[in-house]
């Protein structure tokens, strides 16, 4: 995790920014935490408001846009790591997170902004608690709680996490027939 952090700080100074995260900024990070919210256009909800929160640090703007897709990346790899732990050795987990950590779909969107990288995020966090659920979970009312706030902070984060609410809200739906 040590080298994926690094790997993306390094990125993150070296490479210039993006069209669409300067389009991002702009448009939504600039004009602050309502139009961020508000806007129809913005297709990254999560991530705008988290780049707002990120804007007031005193660091320069490319980085505050690049600080909370970094930081989704860690808690991507992070919830990963747990999950697998719990289920594998600690063998089979450091190699499946190696994998994770280095896949072009991880790197890419643990670099470069927007809010890709916590669709991957909810989407891991919504299978495990499905999962969890699907075992019959000692606190439901809790999982399901966490569970729906996977499914809206997924939406928010990208509206084609509509997708994967569906296919987990179906295995649900299936289940409890």
């Amino acid at each position: 995790m040590l080298g994926c952090l690094g790997r993306c700080l390094y990125y993150a100074h070296r490479y210039e920014l993006q069209y669409d995260e300067a389009w991002t900024y702009n448009h939504f990070v600039a004009n602050g935490i309502l139009v961020a919210m508000a806007s129809p256009n913005n297709n990254h909800i999560l991530y705008s408001v988290l780049a707002c929160f990120a804007d007031w640090l005193p660091i320069e703007a490319k980085y505050s846009l690049r600080l909370p897709v970094i930081l989704g990346g860690l808690s991507l790899l992070l919830s990963a790591a747990w999950w697998w732990r719990r289920h594998w050795s600690w063998g089979w987990t450091l190699l499946a997170l190696s994998w994770l950590a280095f896949c072009p779909g991880v790197s890419l969107y643990s670099l470069y902004a927007r809010g890709y990288i916590f669709q991957q995020l909810f989407t891991l966090w919504g299978l495990g608690l499905t999962l969890h659920l699907l075992k019959g979970a000692r606190h439901k009312t809790a999982v399901w709680g966490a569970w729906s706030a996977s499914i809206v902070l997924g939406l928010w984060s990208v509206p084609t996490h509509a997708y994967v609410a569906v296919v987990l809200s179906g295995v649900l739906f299936v289940d409890g027939l």
